[in-house]
């Protein structure tokens, strides 16, 4: 609670235009290849949707009015998955958490899909500088075992190709990606659209 009203404060001088300005910033940075802020579009943060999942009941969903809201249901999932694509392997984070449920609201723009849930946290648990106890297959049948093995294996290649470096990992990224788990919260920095 305390964050959250730190959080409110510091936004609270923030003008609405400026806001709403800075969401179509945000959007064409991110079609245009930029990477942190296909990132940050892609999970809805200059819409408020990461903010609005911690405020109070009666604006949590004020996000869905913003005049942006239906571009970024059309182009959110497809930006993650080309940013994976592209080697960034912070990418499988989000795809993990969204192929395993509809928590939030990227995650509901993306079908359930265990088995590429599972090739996600495998990715995840690649970059890992210490092993998990959490087995990713658990749970799938012969068949969602045999697919998420098998993109696994095409999604380490590519990242192996383009992001195996651990370094670039936190290079021009707040969030130490190495540190998440795939099943750990992901809270936004005050104020950042």
């Amino acid at each position: 609670q305390v964050r959250l009203l730190e959080r409110q404060r510091a936004c609270s001088n923030v003008p609405e235009a400026n806001r709403s300005e800075g969401v179509d910033w945000r959007r064409q940075s991110a079609l245009a290849g930029h990477s942190e802020s296909i990132l940050r579009y892609a999970l809805g943060q200059s819409l408020g949707i990461i903010e609005g999942l911690e405020v109070e009941e009666a604006r949590r969903f004020d996000f869905m009015g913003h005049p942006g809201f239906a571009a970024w249901q059309r182009e959110a999932p497809s930006l993650l998955r080309r940013m994976l694509a592209e080697g960034r392997p912070e990418a499988a984070f989000f795809l993990a958490l969204a192929y395993s449920d509809d928590a939030t609201p990227l995650n509901g723009l993306i079908r359930d899909d265990p088995a590429e849930a599972a090739a996600m946290r495998l990715v995840l648990g690649d970059f890992r500088q210490t092993p998990s106890a959490y087995d990713p297959l658990r749970g799938l049948d012969g068949r969602q075992r045999q697919a998420a093995i098998a993109r696994h294996a095409a999604l380490r290649d590519t990242l192996s190709r383009r992001a195996m470096d651990r370094r670039l990992l936190n290079q021009g990224s707040e969030t130490p990606w190495l540190a998440l788990s795939p099943d750990a919260g992901y809270t936004a920095p005050p104020c950042r659209n």
